[in-house]
């Protein structure tokens, strides 16, 4: 008599048959986690570029009132300013604190969508940031923003 060694066919289509259920059930758990990072990441880059742009003017006086100086940061779009007097040049200080690669470059944008789960908005997450009177407003869909009450304003750090 021989013995057979080894796995009976039937044996390995049932573990390939839960081997594929549990990856059904895995992976888009697994996508929603890389996406989560992504958007960490992309507030992670608008945080240290409005920290750079606090750094670049803090020294500086803009408190004549004539004009409101504000920065506009939108993940995935330019740098939008207003006010800002000539000699001052906010966005070259971001290529040179890499991060954006050239001027003119869009802020980088990771992540695939920024909505919250059920509400379908997808609000890209930006900061406008009033240099006169340190004051920086938050809008867009995220933890981030939740936490710091999205939608009004809150003070600098």
């Amino acid at each position: 008599m021989s013995k057979n060694k080894g796995f009976s066919l039937v044996e390995i289509v049932v573990v390939i048959a839960i081997m594929a259920v549990l990856v059904g059930v895995l992976a888009p758990v697994f996508v929603r986690y890389i996406e989560k990072s992504k958007q960490g990441a992309d507030l992670q880059n608008l945080d240290s570029a409005v920290d750079v742009l606090e750094a670049y003017f803090s020294d500086k006086d803009f408190t004549d009132g004539s004009t409101a100086v504000t920065v506009t940061l939108t993940l995935g779009s330019p740098l939008q300013t207003s006010g800002i007097p000539a000699g001052f040049d906010p966005e070259q200080n971001l290529v040179d604190m890499g991060i954006i690669s050239a001027k003119g470059d869009a802020l980088p944008l990771k992540a695939n969508k920024w909505s919250a789960s059920g509400t379908g908005n997808t609000t890209v997450p930006s900061v406008v940031y009033d240099i006169q009177s340190n004051h920086k407003t938050y809008t867009g869909e995220s933890e981030y923003f939740k936490a710091n009450d999205a939608g009004t304003s809150i003070d600098a750090k």
